[in-house]
């Protein structure tokens, strides 16, 4: 029942992502939005997070929209919705593979954060995950622009500096932030000093490593 219910998530996701991209080329965004949308892809870049996906919506008051997402155990990810700023209330969960609620947050209009909730995750396992995002907008019923976008953790300076270059910002606000990738240099094999002539004896754990 479980994969039955998810296959039907993912039907209804796939034909819904295809009128997103409808929606996007009758260039239904808000500017405010995509500032935000932008200054928040500088925030995570500078943490060491790139963007994986992101996806502009058309939402109705009160009805969720659901965005289906595989993850990866052990990986620390990055989640962001942003709704229009005249909404009155935002709202978030999102379940496992289970169907079960892993996480659940709601805002109201005049908060400190306002008309963005995000939050960070991280799964035990390799599945997928359903984002339902929510705005309640007293005035507009439908049309309501939505903003949402997963971002993943990497210690890869070659991501960083791909994802920099993309958005036209420089590196040194980044590299504090991520761990530098290098790859291990080979260790050179152990001299032996010039004066011992003794064939040494090899122990079980070189005759591992010979193997393996």
């Amino acid at each position: 029942m479980k994969y039955l219910t998810l296959s039907l998530l993912l039907a209804c996701c796939g034909s819904q992502a295809i009128g997103q991209d409808v929606i996007r080329y009758k260039e239904h965004k808000d500017a405010s939005i995509q500032r935000q949308a932008d200054s928040l892809k500088l925030l995570y870049l500078k943490q060491g997070y790139v963007l994986m996906k992101e996806n502009s919506v058309n939402m109705e008051s009160q009805f969720e929209f659901p965005v289906v997402i595989p993850l990866k155990a052990g990986t620390p990810y990055q989640f962001v919705f942003i709704g229009e700023m005249s909404s009155k209330i935002y709202e978030v969960r999102m379940f496992d593979w289970s169907e079960k609620q892993v996480f659940y947050k709601k805002h109201m209009w005049g908060d400190m954060d306002g008309n963005i909730i995000a939050y960070p995750y991280m799964t035990h396992t390799d599945n997928y995950h359903m984002m339902k995002v929510l705005q309640v907008n007293k005035v507009k019923k439908a049309d309501l622009a939505g903003y949402v976008m997963l971002f993943r953790r990497t210690h890869s300076p070659t991501e960083l500096e791909e994802q920099a270059k993309k958005y036209n910002v420089t590196l040194p606000g980044i590299s504090t932030a991520a761990v530098k990738e290098t790859t291990p240099a080979q260790k050179p094999a152990a001299e032996q000093p010039k004066n011992d002539t003794t064939k040494k004896k090899k122990n079980n754990y070189d005759h591992y490593l010979e193997n393996n």
